[in-house]
């Protein structure tokens, strides 16, 4: 399974100005606080409004699989004041899997740059008796219908109900509007299995609180050597 790729994006067709930016550039992120678009986003920001010369102020806007961010900026006045730091959320699911997406993901956005790739986990609750992807599909077939996963982003929708399908396992769906909600229910066990992304859920990992399986990239990730890969 491929990382998922972030993207700045900004409004299209801004003028060109000879003293741009002439004020403080919004940047949106389009899912929660602590999620890793945000954590991402916070180590950005600082370096990124020096170099500018003008303060990069983040604001989280979740929802609707990051289409409210986006939303916003699209209707935001094309002169590069108002950004996102887009995924595959907002520019690739929401236009594919919507019947009237609120915007064109192609026409009223210009990529900016490439700011990095996720890493996604398998990870579950330490009540959970699986310490494989093997173990697990197990134990769910022992269980159906009577394990939960939540998501917090498309990529995870899509991951985890491939991995359901693939795996011929019956598992119950809870969306949240961004990880860091989803990685509070994992802990306390409301929901048994998250496809995660690293930063939300490295610190409950290290801690021994929940327990990664496997990762999605083909080798095995340098964040944690440990966890073999698919």
């Amino acid at each position: 399974m491929r990382a998922l790729a972030l993207v700045v994006a900004l409004l299209a067709a801004a003028p060109a100005t000879a003293q741009f930016p002439a004020k403080p550039i919004r940047m949106l992120v389009p899912f929660g606080a602590g999620s890793s678009t945000d954590i991402v986003m916070r180590i950005l920001a600082p370096p990124l409004g020096q170099a500018l010369g003008q303060p990069v102020v983040v604001e989280n806007k979740p929802g609707a699989d990051g289409a409210i961010a986006a939303t916003e900026v699209a209707k935001s006045p094309p002169d590069g004041h108002t950004l996102i730091l887009g995924t595959n959320s907002p520019f690739s699911a929401v236009p594919h899997l919507r019947n009237s997406p609120p915007y064109d993901a192609l026409r009223d956005f210009t990529p900016v740059t490439l700011v990095g790739n996720y890493t996604f986990f398998v990870v579950v609750h330490p009540s959970v008796p699986a310490r494989t992807v093997q173990e697990f599909i197990a134990y769910a077939h022992a269980n159906p219908g009577k394990l939960n996963y939540g998501t917090g982003n498309t990529s995870s929708i899509v991951m985890t109900a491939m991995f359901a399908r693939l795996a011929n396992i019956d598992l119950v769906h809870v969306p949240y509007k961004s990880e860091p909600p989803a990685i509070t229910d994992l802990l306390s066990g409301n929901i048994q299995l998250m496809i995660a992304s690293y930063a939300p859920a490295a610190p409950h990992l290290r801690e021994a609180k929940l327990r990664a399986l496997v990762t999605t990239l083909a080798n095995r990730s340098p964040l944690l050597p440990e966890v073999p890969s698919v």
